[in-house]
């Protein structure tokens, strides 16, 4: 079975009130996942190019992401998306006041604290890349 390659970009922003996260509510599962950008990237692209991309597609914003230092793969054993992944993880930083674009892959977005963050998502490797996006960036 392949390796499909995909990338989780975490946006924030540095507010009064400490660094906020945007969540993306996803459309098309019945359980209401949060979680960061997320998309497979594509046979002709690099990485980064992935992730600017998929940034684009699924909020608008125009960013210049950087790796967080996180990466992990997974297996999907069942369903449609079943497969083998390795996916990259990264941060980018948006300023206060500029409002997402969602695609129709998301029924809602909402900008978060770091610790409300870490209760919404439901995998270990995005608590992972999250706490080193704090770390980092806080």
């Amino acid at each position: 079975m392949p390796l499909r390659r995909k990338v989780q970009v975490f946006l924030y922003r540095k507010t009064p009130d400490g660094l906020r996260i945007l969540l993306l509510k996803r459309a098309k599962t019945e359980k209401g996942l949060w979680h960061p950008v997320t998309g497979n990237v594509e046979a002709h692209e690099g990485l980064l190019n992935a992730a600017v991309r998929e940034v684009d597609e699924e909020t608008g914003f125009d960013v210049s992401p950087e790796p967080l230092g996180v990466t992990f793969t997974y297996e999907l054993k069942d369903g449609p998306r079943k497969g083998r992944y390795h996916e990259t993880a990264y941060a980018a930083r948006v300023e206060p006041g500029v409002t997402e674009a969602l695609s129709d892959e998301h029924t809602g977005a909402e900008w978060v604290s770091a610790a409300e963050a870490e209760t919404r998502l439901s995998w270990p490797e995005q608590k992972r890349a999250l706490a080193a996006l704090v770390s980092r960036y806080q």
